[in-house]
């Protein structure tokens, strides 16, 4: 027989710390609220701080203990050659972007983005008129004209400051990193980490409190030249990700009660912001996701951006950091890993108990139609998620590609020797595709795809699902996902290197965003390495038949388009592939009969191409790094001008 372990609280622990807790007012034995249908798979509200601090002091308690099962586990099997065991040790397991029209009808590009009509924060943002960077804590506006263009404004947002030196009685500092934002509706969303310390001594003790939560600071630039800040709101928690559906942004934190105290609520619940005044989320706002064992919050709050407050907050203990979202549904996933435990049994003088760790993917669903935000499910898939691509929505039903891993180790104990080591065993590992209902419920699946290989790239096409898998080839899989209970591989082509961005080019075509490879050494003594960045287009228009139409080899190793989509734009109307790499920045264009062509190059003196963002307007394409803005007409395809960028 096996116990299963988790690294999360169980549910029925839940249920019983809960069962004696009722709605705030209500005697000791009324039942908690629940705010959803019962179900083994379903969040647990709670009605007071206390729940929230006995639930804290379980999971870490749980938590530290697994943490020290994990560490002794591992410090031994690096000294499992020196033991005297009879058996042999096995090897350690390797586990477009939207678009608009300005006010003189010229279309203009946004940020490359996941779901059409969802936009996700970026760096640099256009409105069709102005060209708005944020940059090192500050905010720069330009307004876009071509040769010229000309820098409006730049407005201070970030902060960092300490006292003074030597004060022994009292000490502070603060911080505030802006890192992303928005443009919508005359405003310009920024989202700032922010951290504040204070400490003072009094009667010869030391008293401490400290913040430590994601800022969204609305500011009015209906006059660009000057931004006024109209509001200011958060919620505690480092920030995971966001959207903005419209007028409201969805904002998602993760926040840890790492010093929690029984007298102090502020130590373990967590609180939401309006001019850095803090108010803690209410007991009824708070719930306790399934089998949760974990001391980490995920706060998620609705920010209406022109009435400048907070509609809504959910807070989860437990929850994830992958956030998939279209307009009727909010996704969280959080990847975990559970072990499995064998009975004891005996092996010559040893007493052995086996152990299996496999990766999971906890999966949390919001309705969040027409403003709402209201928890619907639970569920859970094997594997771990490469990136929030690997989710998608259609009629209702969850798609995600994970890539499952599991490794098994045996700890043998001597106890008459006082002896006790860690052999690690075999590991497995393969990829899978799963169907959910809206109540996360799995309803169709494809597994053990690709064994010993991981999943790179994924993109969903209606009824249609690819994505790229890697060891030594890259197998690019294409899947009919028509039929929901039942999907199936069409195909699936090996080419060399592999793919880190899919995008949808046109009906039929798939372009990929990736790497080449090479092999090195010689017979078992062999290794695959990155050989330099490639282009691929794939024809898709026989998904039975995959095969790659074109590809091109670049003379560049790096760009961080190759983890971050937001940095690069693909445009099949425009003819536009273009995108940092190296110390440059290039823009492609697509032939089906000469495949790719390089159509204009901006070299960027500031060395590596960081923080580097490509738009258009019209016909000019305007190249943003953090020192200048280089403008590219489209139809010479010449560089017209280059503006510099003064700090501030």
């Amino acid at each position: 027989m096996k116990k299963t372990f988790t690294w999360m609280l169980c549910l029925s622990l839940a249920f019983g710390m809960l069962s004696g807790c009722g709605s705030p007012g209500n005697g000791p034995d009324t039942p908690a609220p629940v705010k959803t249908a019962a179900a083994a798979q379903q969040a647990v509200y709670l009605s007071s701080y206390d729940q929230a601090y006995a639930a804290i002091q379980t999971a870490a308690k749980n938590q530290n203990g697994r943490a020290y099962g994990l560490m002794r586990s591992g410090a031994a099997m690096n000294d499992a050659a020196e033991a005297p065991m009879e058996p042999e040790a096995a090897p350690e397991a390797t586990m477009m972007a939207p678009q608009g029209e300005d006010a003189g009808g010229m279309d203009y590009s946004g940020t490359n983005v996941q779901v059409d009509g969802i936009d996700e924060q970026d760096i640099v943002k256009t409105d069709g008129q102005y060209i708005y960077l944020l940059r090192s804590g500050e905010l720069v506006i330009l307004r876009a004209a071509g040769a010229d263009t000309e820098v409006l404004s730049q407005t201070q947002i970030g902060i960092d400051w300490q006292n003074e030196a030597g004060n022994e009685q009292e000490y502070s500092e603060q911080y505030k990193w802006p890192s992303g934002m928005y443009v919508a509706n005359g405003r310009v969303i920024v989202l700032s980490s922010c951290y504040s310390y204070h400490s003072y001594r009094e009667n010869d003790v030391w008293n401490y409190d400290s913040q430590d939560y994601t800022c969204v600071d609305l500011y009015d630039v209906s006059d660009p030249e000057q931004p006024v800040l109209a509001e200011s709101l958060g919620q505690d928690g480092s920030l995971q990700d966001s959207r903005l559906n419209g007028d409201r942004l969805y904002l998602v934190t993760g926040w840890y009660a790492d010093d929690p105290q029984a007298e102090r609520p502020e130590t373990y619940v967590p609180a939401v912001y309006r001019g850095g005044e803090r108010s803690l989320i209410a007991p009824g706002d708070i719930c306790i996701c399934p089998r949760n064992e974990s001391a980490r919050y995920t706060n998620v709050s609705v920010i209406n951006v022109n009435a400048g407050e907070i509609e809504k907050t959910q807070s989860l203990l437990g929850g994830g950091d992958t956030v998939y979202m279209n307009d009727a549904s909010l996704y969280l996933a959080n990847s975990v890993t559970r072990t499995e435990e064998s009975d004891p049994y005996t092996k010559s003088v040893y007493t052995v108990v086996d152990y299996e760790n496999t990766a999971c993917t906890e999966l949390t669903r919001f309705d969040i139609a027409d403003g709402a935000l209201t928890y619907v499910a639970s569920g859970e898939v094997d594997g771990f998620l490469h990136d929030q691509y690997s989710m998608d929505e259609q009629d209702g039903n969850l798609r995600i590609v994970t890539t499952a891993s599991s490794y098994h180790y045996s700890v043998y104990t001597d106890e008459e020797m006082d002896f006790t080591n860690y052999v690690s065993g075999d590991s497995a590992g393969s990829n899978a595709l799963y169907i959910l209902d809206p109540s996360l419920d799995v309803i169709g699946s494809i597994t053990d795809l690709a064994p010993d290989e991981q999943v790179y790239s994924v993109r969903f096409n209606g009824d249609y699902g690819y994505f790229c898998t890697f060891e030594t080839v890259d197998p690019l899989f294409a899947v009919d996902l028509s039929e929901p209970t039942a999907p199936k591989v069409l195909s699936a082509l090996k080419i060399p290197g592999f793919s880190d961005y899919l995008h949808v080019w046109s009906d039929g075509r798939l372009f990929g965003l990736g790497q080449n490879t090479r092999t090195e050494g010689q017979g078992d003594d062999q290794w695959i390495t990155t050989d330099g960045m490639k282009l691929s287009m794939f024809d898709t228009s026989d998904p039975t038949d995959v095969t790659e139409c074109a590809n091109l080899a670049l003379d560049a190793d790096y760009s961080e388009a190759l983890y971050n989509p937001r940095a690069i734009l693909v445009s099949h109307d425009r003819n536009l592939i273009a995108f940092p790499a190296d110390d440059g920045y290039l823009i492609y264009g697509y032939d089906e009969q000469d495949g790719f062509a390089l159509k204009a190059e901006v070299q960027l003196d500031d060395g590596f191409a960081w923080n580097s963002r490509g738009l258009y307007i019209g016909d000019l394409f305007y190249v943003v790094s953090e020192e200048r803005v280089s403008v590219i007409d489209l139809n010479s395809l010449a560089l017209t001008a280059t503006i510099p960028i003064a700090r501030g």
